[in-house]
């Protein structure tokens, strides 16, 4: 009896050892899997890495050209630009910035494709806003009054409350003879922006006779 106790005592002790083992060893597989897992989603992706790179090559060669321009050396900054523009055709920042480099001199004409282009490829919403805006004078320098409406229009529906392009807007207002509307818009921007202590007595006053324009309310409201 003895000796079959101390067996069954001995199979037992097996028993849970060999158990012991097997979950120390599952656990240990799990761990390192699910680690080994972790790590993975830290590999660097040279696809990434390779973008990052093009970034700030443009980013820094966009600013070489821009200084060149405000330093005087205008016909090089362009010309660095239409390099840029070959090293990185696909690229929003390129378009945009030269564009505003054409405009800045007088190249309306010229830079209008390269806001549209920019906008095509896409960029970061204050890009855009600048875009739309920047695009929209253009057309109404070059006499293109319908497209000016249409694109500043597009900057009122995305940054309704945005100043600049309620400014330009009542300008485009004016120029397609909507100037009743160009008015009201810029008096209420100005009762808006403008300390209200200023118009103590008269605000209410004031917004009335702007809403008599019946322009106080933007496209997209």
């Amino acid at each position: 009896m003895g000796q079959k106790t101390n067996e069954f005592c001995y199979e037992s002790f097996a028993q849970s050892i060999f158990v012991i083992y097997f979950l120390v060893l599952y656990f240990y597989l799990d761990y390192s899997f699910s680690k080994r897992e972790k790590l993975s989603s830290f590999r660097i992706n040279p696809a990434k890495v390779g973008d990052l790179m093009m970034d700030f090559a443009a980013e820094s060669r966009i600013k070489e050209a821009r200084t060149l321009i405000e330093q005087g050396s205008i016909g090089q900054g362009l010309r660095k630009f239409n390099t840029l523009m070959a090293s990185f055709p696909q690229d929003s920042r390129v378009q945009l910035h030269y564009a505003l480099a054409l405009d800045q001199q007088g190249m309306e004409v010229e830079a209008i494709p390269h806001y549209q282009k920019a906008l095509q490829l896409g960029m970061r919403t204050e890009d855009v806003r600048v875009a739309l805006i920047c695009l929209a004078s253009s057309y109404r320098n070059v006499g293109r009054h319908d497209a000016a409406l249409e694109t500043i229009e597009r900057a009122v529906e995305k940054y309704k409350n945005d100043a600049v392009v309620q400014c330009f807007y009542s300008l485009i207002l004016l120029d397609n003879g909507q100037s009743a509307r160009a008015v009201g818009m810029l008096g209420h921007l100005l009762l808006q922006e403008a300390a209200p202590q200023k118009f103590t007595g008269f605000e209410q006053a004031l917004h009335n006779k702007f809403d008599d324009f019946k322009i106080h309310r933007l496209p997209s409201e």
